[in-house]
């Protein structure tokens, strides 16, 4: 499929190839537990009925053309959504620990991908033409390709999985390199988006996990007491804004970062808006439950 030209027989392993092709791959049961579908619903009173123009979104979904031999080292998937993967053609193997925590990811970022050990038991799942496989948030993997394969996925927010999406945000902040792919500005739009308006399609317990988070993400405090805070405070809130921070700077570094960025800064970043979300629903959460 792939090899044809590849004269340097490189195993070829292209990972997020945007589906422009207007064919839609994601199953409608995937389709209709994605949190963005059901907001939207929500907002057209006559679908279902004769004449009505309503249409379920557009989903963003990628193709994954790999060659044989193609290997993707131990990583979680960015942005804590749950993944989809269908594979079109040929073959992958799927390898992944039978039991995930928190910890797990933390062991990841420390020991780096390509470390197999202290995992515990290792699962194999070998997915062929029509298989399709989804993964909850933050699910760390590793995928071989034992031949050329073209495979389409995507990711979505769910209800039930909201709280761990959160905890996976966050954890892929800290440590980064736990992902093959940078955290997009999307990411924080569209969660900031569900945290607004989902509190018509979460459940109280689903929305006590996403409170359970609460602490990963400090509200940020009167900009005259920065000097109070700790070093990891001030690169969080800094963070926030999309202020690149010098590697290695030091706590007055950081503050003279803030200083400049209180007196220039006219708009929210991204991630500013989803905090600004994410803390209005807990706050209410809290005050409903007392």
């Amino acid at each position: 499929m792939l090899s044809a030209k590849n004269a340097c027989r490189t195993a070829l392993n292209f990972l997020d190839i945007e589906n422009r092709t207007k064919i839609q791959f994601c199953p409608s049961p995937i389709i209709l537990q994605d949190i963005t579908t059901k907001l939207d619903a929500l907002k057209q009173d006559d679908k279902g009925k004769t004449g009505s123009e309503w249409k379920a979104g557009q989903q963003k979904e990628f193709f994954l053309a790999s060659m044989k031999n193609s290997i993707s080292t131990i990583h979680v998937d960015t942005g804590g959504g749950v993944t989809w993967v269908l594979i079109l053609t040929g073959r992958k193997i799927w390898y992944f620990p039978r039991h995930v925590s928190s910890r797990t990811i933390r062991w990841l970022a420390q020991a780096g991908s390509q470390t197999l050990e202290n995992y515990g038991d290792w699962v194999k799942v070998e997915l062929r033409r029509g298989d399709l496989f989804i993964m909850p948030p933050t699910f760390p993997h590793a995928v071989f390709t034992p031949e050329d394969c073209l495979a389409v996925g995507g990711q979505i927010y769910t209800a039930g999985k909201l709280g761990h999406s959160i905890e996976g945000l966050r954890l892929q902040e800290d440590h980064p390199h736990i992902s093959n792919e940078d955290l997009a500005d999307s990411v924080y739009s569209t969660l900031a988006r569900v945290l607004s308006d989902c509190g018509p399609v979460t459940t109280s317990f689903e929305k006590s996990q996403i409170v359970s988070s609460l602490s990963l993400f400090p509200k940020f405090t009167d900009p005259t007491t920065y000097d109070k805070h700790s070093k990891d405070s001030l690169m969080d809130i800094l963070k926030s804004r999309g202020v690149v921070i010098p590697p290695k700077a030091k706590k007055n570094q950081l503050l003279e970062l803030l200083q400049k960025n209180c007196s220039t800064r006219v708009a929210c970043t991204p991630r500013e808006e989803f905090l600004e979300a994410f803390w209005k629903l807990c706050d209410k959460f809290i005050a409903d439950s007392t």
